[in-house]
């Protein structure tokens, strides 16, 4: 089981909110290849006006494994109107570690940012991941000649 974990607020327009879900292969310091895409995922009704938030836990459609460091995020499916919800965009604490995916034609280089290279402070987005391990496969210890005689004609 994966959730993804979001902190959202909004500005009282109370939209349905449908988002995009994603894990990324961690590509250095930014996210890389799509391991996971759960297109328009339901927000439930319940997010608070700024400046209060609220979390929720959104959960990907089926069992993703993922092991190392990757990326969890979201893209949201308003692009036409205005938006639904807001993440919570956190400025204290030593290290930054967000990133943001500008689109073309916006007053930012295109692709994947720092999260203080169009939030100027940002640190973190109040996004967030709840999993559990997978368990260990079993293993058992034997010898290649074993091996070979299951196959054996």
């Amino acid at each position: 089981m994966l959730e993804i974990v979001l902190d959202l607020t909004s500005i009282g327009l109370f939209y349905p909110a449908y988002l995009d879900l994603y894990i990324w292969r961690d590509g250095g310091d930014l996210p890389d290849l799509v391991l996971r895409h759960d297109p328009n995922v339901y927000v439930p009704e319940g997010y608070p006006v700024y400046p209060l938030f609220a979390r929720f836990s959104l959960e990907f459609s089926a069992p993703v494994p993922v092991d190392g460091t990757w990326w969890i995020g979201y893209w949201p499916t308003w692009w036409n109107q205005s938006f639904a919800v807001a993440i919570g965009l956190d400025r204290d604490g030593d290290t930054a570690t967000g990133a943001t995916k500008v689109a073309p034609g916006q007053d930012w280089p295109q692709g994947w940012q720092a999260l203080d290279t169009v939030w100027p402070g940002g640190k973190h987005f109040g996004i967030g991941a709840m999993f559990e391990p997978s368990p260990p496969v079993p293993v058992e210890t034997t010898s290649w000649a074993r091996v070979k005689a299951t196959y054996a004609r």
